[in-house]
């Protein structure tokens, strides 16, 4: 954060935004407002003096300010919270469609309301990626209303030389403990950095196509450029043989229709110990037939079947 100008105005309307605005552009040497991006709250004044005066530059609103809003329409339990945040931080399109599918299911409602507020404006994925600027929220002017709150109840001239002193002070402390580090980061980004990739470490690769050969050539050598002067990946690899699929390919003619579920109604189902129709093994009250010997004694059938038996086994 780098406080540049503030202002003390009679109050937050089309006129004052206008005029501050226009001296902003002139020290700032702003032309159209190109590559830079304005977060602010849903105040039509400024939303109207930024259209007229800086046409090219990228309008955000504060994400905070859109919830409290949306929070107020009915949309207040944890679910719908954390479905609004996770929707405002995606980076994808696809990704957000998915969460507002989401959100849809649970409330129809809070999905309409919040698609209604202009996506565009608050949502990550829809943000512009020249300015290079991810920031969705208003949390860096919240921070410098909080550093000059003590100033707040002071007259207007006391108020603005304590702001003015705070803020130089401020930068003079922000510039020695950088003056103390050889790394052309700052210390935070670099901290968040680092934390970064130590998580990384657990990640794995995996790929989602088919994988292509080990080329030792340049980037320039493995492409060719075709006639309308677009770039052409090289060949993919061939498919090497697998393993055999274990179920048999259907042809159209054997496929049924969706929905369809085959049944056993007219099938005349067998006992397989009793070998009788009508009823399985399960249900089968016919007697059983009994074992050929009892006790220690065989009788001549089961005797000749064993006999049998420790022929076959002994051949």
């Amino acid at each position: 954060m780098f406080p540049i100008a503030w202002v003390v105005v009679e109050g937050e309307n089309q006129a004052s935004w206008t005029w501050f605005i226009s001296l902003l552009m002139t020290d700032l040497r702003i032309i159209d407002g190109y590559g830079w991006t304005i977060i602010s709250d849903q105040q039509k004044g400024l939303a109207n003096a930024v259209a007229g005066f800086l046409p090219r530059a990228e309008h955000r609103n504060c994400a905070r300010h859109i919830y409290s809003n949306w929070k107020k329409k009915g949309h207040s339990s944890d679910i719908l919270r954390n479905l609004f945040w996770k929707a405002v931080k995606c980076t994808t399109r696809e990704g957000f469609q998915r969460v507002i599918g989401q959100m849809e299911t649970l409330k129809e409602a809070s999905a309409q309301d919040f698609v209604e507020v202009g996506v565009q404006k608050f949502c990550r994925a829809f943000i512009s990626e020249k300015p290079k600027c991810e920031v969705i929220d208003n949390n860096m002017s919240e921070c410098f209303n909080s550093f000059i709150l003590p100033s707040r109840s002071q007259p207007i001239i006391d108020m603005l030389e304590y702001i003015r002193r705070a803020v130089m002070e401020r930068i003079v402390k922000k510039r020695e403990l950088f003056s103390e580090s050889a790394d052309s980061l700052c210390p935070q980004i670099r901290r968040v950095l680092e934390d970064n990739r130590l998580k990384c470490r657990t990640c794995s690769v995996i790929h989602a196509r088919i994988l292509l050969p080990a080329f030792t050539l340049s980037e320039q050598t493995l492409l060719i450029t075709s006639t309308n002067g677009s770039y052409l990946f090289p060949p993919l690899a061939k498919k090497q043989p697998g393993r055999p699929k274990r179920r048999r390919r259907i042809d159209a003619s054997e496929a049924r229709p969706s929905g369809v579920r085959l049944t056993k109604k007219g099938v005349q189902m067998h006992c397989s110990l009793c070998n009788q129709g009508g009823h399985n093994r399960k249900t089968c009250n016919n007697t059983r037939p009994q074992p050929a010997y009892e006790g220690s004694q065989f009788s001549s059938g089961g005797f000749s079947k064993l006999l049998k038996s420790m022929t076959k086994f002994q051949v």
